[in-house]
């Protein structure tokens, strides 16, 4: 039997003070929710869990009172459906959030993913989705035990951020230059941890809007065609070895029109589903 392997995504969404500035937050639920309209229109068995870190309260493993505070583990691991689209869509833009250190929230989605996943073979990776404009305040004094337990971990890092236009190349590493709009200390910081953790695990790094019309199209079904060997009997003597497929629904455009009130046609298009029978 063909062994289906998934992988394991945890998004982290930065819903702090800061995000709520220049459309930073709307833009960033509009490019979760067209990930999660591609896993889900594709029948992909990815499974996704949802960490927004900036909110009032404090719900996750790691919380004890002091640290880890303003986490909150929104959704946990689970295949993409109409209600998570939904709730996404309903999470506020104009939140009145908390600052919260987006390294905490990199450490809470790694315990989560490794508690969710440990000893299940049908993960064939593990993956963290950091949005942030890495504007809020944050502690990296543990930045190399984290490192070294992203790399033994084998997870995966993507960083989606507002403020890559001065993402430099190799050779100015570490450095970073005064944008035009002012951009605060703790952000070029922020940057250069970010930085590192892609270094260290061979990450990357996307901008926001040019990653945002890149997602608007619908990524099709991926579907690997799967034989069924069986033999076939002809009489009481005769075998011969076959291999049986399915023939897929094929989704054909279908053109339709009606008239408006004053008699003039409407044209518009349906899609029908055909299947073919031969």
């Amino acid at each position: 039997m063909l062994q289906m392997y998934q992988e394991a995504i945890a998004i982290v969404l930065d819903v702090g003070p800061s995000m709520t500035q220049n459309m930073y937050l709307v833009e960033s639920l509009q490019l979760i929710k067209m990930i999660l309209q591609r896993k889900l229109f594709s029948e992909s068995k990815d499974e996704i869990m949802l960490i927004l870190f900036g909110t009032r309260t404090s719900k996750n493993q790691l919380f004890n009172g002091q640290e880890y505070r303003h986490i909150t583990v929104e959704k946990p691991l689970m295949q993409v459906n109409f209600e998570l689209i939904q709730y996404v869509q309903n999470i506020d833009a104009h939140y009145k959030g908390q600052s919260a250190d987006f390294v905490d929230a990199v450490v809470v989605a790694m315990d989560e993913l490794k508690r969710c996943t440990e000893g299940k073979k049908i993960y064939s990776s593990k993956r963290i989705i950091l949005l942030s404009n890495l504007m809020e305040k944050f502690n990296d004094d543990q930045l190399d035990d984290i490192l070294a337990s992203l790399k033994e971990s084998h997870f995966e890092f993507n960083y989606i951020g507002t403020c890559l236009e001065n993402w430099e190349s190799e050779s100015d590493k570490g450095k970073t230059h005064q944008q035009a709009n002012g951009e605060v200390n703790a952000q070029k910081t922020g940057l250069e941890v970010i930085r590192r953790i892609l270094d260290e695990v061979d990450g990357d790094y996307f901008s926001l809007k040019q990653l945002l019309p890149c997602l608007s199209f619908i990524q099709s079904r991926s579907v690997r065609p799967t034989a069924w060997k069986a033999n076939l009997k002809i009489g009481s003597s005769l075998e011969i070895p076959i291999c049986l497929y399915t023939r897929h629904p094929a989704y054909i455009q279908h053109k339709i029109s009606r008239s408006d009130n004053q008699g003039q046609p409407l044209v518009g298009y349906a899609y029908r589903l055909v299947i073919e029978n031969n």
